[in-house]
C-alpha cells in the first residue's frame, strides 16, 4: 500500500512526464487490485468456517448475500444496516435482522440447526 501511495504522489506531483505518470497509475491500479483480491479471499476464507454469518458490518452482510450464505445482521447506531435491510435485502430468505447480540445469536443457532 505504501508503494501505491508513493506512485499516487508521484503521479499527482506534475513533475514527471506522461509516460511516468501512466506507469505510476498502472502500478497503483495493479497494487490496489491485488490488495482488494487478497482482502476478498481472506473474507471468504473466514466466512467458509461457519454455517451462518452474524455481523454488524454492512460489507460483510453484502458478501454473505452474494455468497447465498445465511446471515443475521445487527442494527447499527446510524440506521444504515436497518435501512439497507428494509429497502433491499429483506427479500432474500437467508437474510435476517436482529436488534441485539442475543437475538442475533438465537436466530443464528436456529438457522445453523436447519442447514
Amino acid at each position: 500500500m505504501k508503494v501505491a501511495g508513493v506512485a499516487r504522489k508521484l503521479r499527482e506531483s506534475g513533475k514527471v512526464g506522461r509516460l511516468a505518470e501512466h506507469a505510476a497509475a498502472r502500478a497503483e491500479a495493479l497494487l490496489f487490485r491485488q490488495v482488494s483480491e487478497l482482502m476478498l479471499e481472506i473474507g471468504n476464507e473466514d466466512m467458509d468456517r461457519g454455517k451462518v454469518v452474524v455481523t454488524d458490518r454492512f460489507h460483510t452482510h453484502i458478501l454473505a448475500v452474494l455468497r447465498r450464505q445465511p446471515v443475521v445482521m445487527l442494527v447499527d447506531a446510524y440506521g444504515k444496516n436497518k435501512n439497507s435491510y428494509d429497502s433491499w435485502t429483506h427479500v432474500f430468505p437467508d437474510v435476517h435482522l436482529a436488534n441485539s447480540p442475543d437475538e442475533a445469536l438465537t436466530k443464528a443457532r436456529q438457522l445453523a440447526a436447519a442447514v
